[in-house]
C-alpha cells in the first residue's frame, strides 16, 4: 500500500484441493478463508479488521518452484505481490 511500511507474511497448508493457513501483517495473524487449489493456481480471501470495519481481500496466485506470483483486490484497489519461501 502506497505510503505504508508493512511486513506481510503467509503460511499455507495444502490438503487436496483445499488451501488453509494464515496471513500475517505486522505480527497479527488472520486465517485465510475459502482457499482453493486448482493445479498451480490458488485463490483465497483474507478478512482484515481495519479500525472496526471488515475489509475482504481477494487473492489469486500461480505457484512455481521458488515463488508465488499473486494478484489481490482490496476494496476495489488491485495490486500484485510476489511471495518467496522463507529461508
Amino acid at each position: 500500500i502506497t505510503g505504508m511500511d508493512m511486513t506481510v507474511g503467509f503460511t499455507f497448508k495444502a490438503e487436496g484441493t483445499t488451501l488453509t493457513g494464515t496471513h500475517s501483517v505486522n505480527g497479527t495473524d488472520t486465517a485465510i478463508k475459502n482457499g482453493k487449489i486448482d493445479g498451480k493456481n490458488i485463490s483465497f480471501t483474507v478478512a482484515l479488521d481495519m479500525g472496526g470495519t471488515e475489509t475482504k481481500i481477494e487473492h489469486k496466485g500461480v505457484v512455481s518452484a521458488d515463488q508465488i506470483k499473486m494478484t489481490y483486490d482490496m476494496a476495489g484497489q488491485p495490486g500484485e505481490i510476489i511471495l518467496k519461501r522463507a529461508k
